[in-house]
């Protein structure tokens, strides 16, 4: 491992959420293994150990004996009363060396949900840590209870919920429902059962010891908040828009007692109003215009991202925050899978299965595994900045913005209708964007030039837009 950890005797790096010293002489700190569990169990990190803090820096002040060091650090990892996983391989720990100085790295990988919580000292309650920006603290009961529902297959949202039945279904809900599954799929053959039926076919209900019973999926789907919050007394979905200022212009709440109050309804409410939000639609049906866009789906999926990842049992609810120039999506529970993971697509572990299940049905969810993938790659095409997805703690949430200033500008515009249509000529661009035909043509020529689109088989040829496939590079990680 290249020394990049020192310079002129001093750490090249502060404390932060990711990164902390320890001072070691002879011996491994106690306090070790705190940071340890705290960042297993928030966003992993490094600890580096030999070093001292000189005011608001760390000066390298070696270890004596290294080697004794990393041999105590290993017994340790191994012995369940002190830890109970070991993350590490022997990659994970290193002895370095500047300038006749030794001191440790070692690299603690963000824990897998099915080992969280990670604690110490073989005590659950009082032995589980997780990272602020002030360092380490202790969790909290529903913070290890929340790592505890995670770390388990089973999912929330198949759980019966007792005493429930038909009568706490919002009928025109579910008639909504089934009308947009007729429209999906107008064969579907559930479509010809009792409503009773549908909703355990759905996934909705189940018949235990022969009585029809909601399941939570069902119950946050088709339910009325009223009944809800008697099963999930924190459940709680606000989207509110503001155009200028501090003062909301519209709000979408589910205990205003104005609607249902369940997330089908919230997710249908809040679409309609992503739609009259954008101003400036554009997309291709057939030589037609249609007002849906690859922007107006990626906001759309962060709600429903939002929705079916959420963790109904923790704190704070969902909350939609839209601005001019961005869109927030805050839901209580931490990632299942790593933010890296997530943006490279192809991989799913949503917390609620069955929910996503009932918004696949009716042709919400396009692929499982992609749509975190697909608002990145929207954001690029439109030259949007890079989503800023973030963890929160006590409560714990995923806070995820997406930026949209920029999106009128007439260049992400023609990209926009390229995509649409790769043989689209100049001519039909002016009708579609009000614009002259020459102002196309030179915004055309100066996208050529900074390699943005490029033409492929000449003038009866194709537009190809220049779309890197690196999403691994996720600068905010």
């Amino acid at each position: 491992m290249e020394d990049t950890f020192v310079k002129d005797g001093y750490c090249t790096r502060k404390e932060s959420m990711t990164f902390e010293s320890k001072k070691c002489l002879n011996k491994l700190p106690k306090s070790f293994w705190e940071t340890y569990s705290s960042f297993a169990n928030t966003q992993g990190g490094i600890i580096v150990m030999g070093f001292v803090e000189e005011g608001d820096r760390l000066r390298l002040n070696g270890i004596e004996n290294p080697d004794s060091v990393v041999k105590d650090l290993w017994d340790l990892l191994h012995d369940r009363t002190k830890v109970s996983v070991n993350l590490l391989t022997e990659n994970d720990v290193t002895i370095m060396n500047h300038e006749g100085l030794s001191y440790i790295v070692v690299r603690i990988p963000r824990a897998d949900r099915h080992q969280k919580p990670v604690y110490i000292n073989g005590d659950l309650d009082n032995g589980t840590y997780r990272r602020n920006s002030e360092g380490d603290y202790h969790c909290t009961v529903p913070e290890i209870l929340e790592m505890g529902r995670d770390s388990t297959d089973s999912s929330t949202d198949q759980r019966i919920v007792e005493k429930s039945g038909i009568q706490d279904i919002n009928i025109d809900t579910l008639n909504g429902y089934r009308n947009l599954l007729r429209s999906n799929i107008p064969t579907h053959p559930w479509l010809e059962e009792s409503d009773e039926e549908f909703l355990r076919l759905v996934g909705a209900a189940e018949i235990e010891e022969g009585e029809f019973k909601l399941t939570i999926a069902g119950l946050l789907m088709f339910g009325n908040d009223y009944r809800i919050t008697r099963t999930i007394p924190d459940y709680h979905l606000d989207y509110r828009r503001y155009d200028r200022g501090e003062e909301w212009v519209d709000r979408f709440n589910s205990d205003s007692g104005l609607w249902s109050g369940n997330i089908f309804d919230f997710y249908m409410g809040v679409s309609n109003r992503i739609m009259n939000a954008n101003d400036h639609p554009f997309i291709l049906d057939g030589d037609r215009r249609k007002d849906d866009t690859d922007m107006i789906k990626a906001q759309r999926e962060m709600v429903l991202n939002g929705l079916v990842h959420a963790d109904y049992l923790g704190k704070g609810g969902i909350v939609i925050v839209s601005k001019r120039d961005s869109l927030t999506v805050r839901n209580p529970g931490n990632f299942r899978i790593s933010p890296e993971k997530a943006v490279r697509g192809g991989y799913s572990d949503a917390r609620n299965p069955t929910l996503m299940k009932m918004f696949t049905l009716v042709g919400f969810v396009e692929r499982s595994g992609s749509g975190i993938y697909r608002i990145f790659r929207t954001c690029r095409t439109m030259n949007l900045p890079v989503p800023d997805m973030t963890e929160e703690y006590d409560p714990t949430c995923v806070v995820f913005t997406m930026g949209l200033k920029g999106s009128d500008r007439l260049d992400s515009k023609i990209i926009q209708l390229m995509i649409q249509d790769d043989r689209i000529g100049t001519e039909k661009m002016s009708e579609l964007l009000g614009v002259s035909k020459s102002t196309v043509s030179r915004e055309i020529g100066r996208m050529k030039t900074e390699g943005k689109i490029s033409r492929a088989g000449g003038t009866r040829g194709r537009w190809v837009v220049a779309d890197s496939e690196d999403v691994n590079k996720y600068s905010s990680l």
